[in-house]
């Protein structure tokens, strides 16, 4: 049997920082992906804009994770945002 890893999330601000700043970097990035896509007529570049809004909510829901643990303390919600990633 596998040894337990006791080890908790830790908060960390650079994981704050780097999430709040890919919000809106993903949304200005994803729409002029999409203008260029549409101009183009490519439908590979209209994929590649659909993953960089995924981005940006992926980005929201880890912030919202983190300000959780931040508020709360609880170090079991990196646990609990992970679920919600995961179920992207």
């Amino acid at each position: 049997m596998a040894p337990v890893d006791t080890r908790r999330a830790e908060f960390s601000w650079p994981g704050l920082l780097v999430s709040l700043a890919a919000i809106p970097i993903m949304w200005l990035l994803s729409r002029r992906k999409l203008q260029i896509a549409e101009a183009l007529g490519s439908r590979a570049l209209r994929a590649d804009a659909v993953e960089s809004i995924t981005c940006g909510w992926l980005s929201f829901v880890v912030l919202l994770g983190l300000l959780a643990q931040l508020a709360l303390g609880a170090w079991w919600v990196d646990a609990v945002t992970s679920l919600e990633l995961y179920g992207c």
